[in-house]
């Protein structure tokens, strides 16, 4: 399926209803997870458009995003795990 420029829209709108849908649950969470939470919304928002979100349909498109939502924070995981062993590495070489 070809996206439009139409298409790039949706995403963005989706995660701007979806933030919106879900601020009770927000506001469940400890100030520290919420400003967690705001982290991860924040960069549902700035990513490009999720091509594989054309694929769900209506009732669906949350797990789009929040399969976004968990790749961008396992790619921050990472890059953590990774300076660690650099960190760990050097102090052993000390």
């Amino acid at each position: 399926m070809a996206t439009t420029d139409d298409d790039d829209q949706l995403y963005p709108e989706f995660v701007e209803d979806f933030e919106e849908n879900w601020h009770p649950f927000r506001g469940l969470l400890p100030p520290a997870e919420q400003e967690n939470w705001d982290v991860l919304i924040e960069r549902a928002k700035q990513r490009s458009y999720a091509g594989h979100a054309q694929l769900a349909s209506a009732e669906s498109m949350k797990w789009p995003l929040v399969f976004t939502m968990l790749v961008s924070q396992q790619a921050e995981i990472g890059q953590l795990r990774e300076q660690l062993h650099d960190f760990q590495s050097q102090q052993a070489e000390q």
